[in-house]
């Protein structure tokens, strides 16, 4: 079960675990130091020494999502500076503030232009229909169908807006 040209009893030189803190991985190359760092042997030959148990070395990372950092990572900014933690958790329950005080008032001047808009139209397509009225009984019928059809067409759409709206 190994590669091509693998006897399966030498699988090159090892390396040894070995716990990492605040610093970097060696290289790949740096395999001599590591090995000096733990105590084991050379491994030419086909002898693996006391390398057998000890293969990779590990690295871990700690990833956090979300608004503010875990715990763990607060109590380290607060070991560092008092008050830290407190600030960073103050800082940001004041940008949610913000925030929530924005989408509030972007939401009242909508509603607002949405209000407005609907009365302009309302106000719009009678006007028109009133205006052409009383131009056709003064007999002016092109003045009437220039005032009429944009009114109309105001009606029209108004209609179709309340019909969507009911769906």
């Amino acid at each position: 079960m190994g590669y091509d040209g693998d006897s399966g009893e030498d699988c090159g030189d090892a390396r040894p675990v070995r716990r990492v803190h605040r610093g970097q991985l060696p290289s790949a190359g740096d395999a001599g130091a590591v090995e000096r760092e733990a105590g084991v042997s050379g491994t030419a030959n086909g002898s693996r020494g006391e390398a057998d148990a000890n293969v990779l070395n590990i690295a871990a990372t700690e990833m956090f999502s979300g608004p503010v950092a875990s715990p763990r990572v607060l109590a380290e900014y607060e070991r560092l500076v008092p008050g830290a933690a407190e600030r960073m958790i103050g800082c940001h329950l004041r940008s949610e503030a913000v925030a929530a005080d924005a989408v509030e008032r972007l939401s009242r001047a909508e509603a607002v232009a949405v209000l407005t808009g609907v009365i302009g139209a309302q106000v719009l397509t009678v006007g028109a229909l009133i205006a052409g009225a009383i131009l056709i009984s003064a007999g002016h019928t092109v003045g009437a169908f220039a005032a009429i059809v944009p009114g109309v067409l105001g009606a029209a759409s108004q209609v179709v807006a309340a019909a969507r709206r009911g769906a």
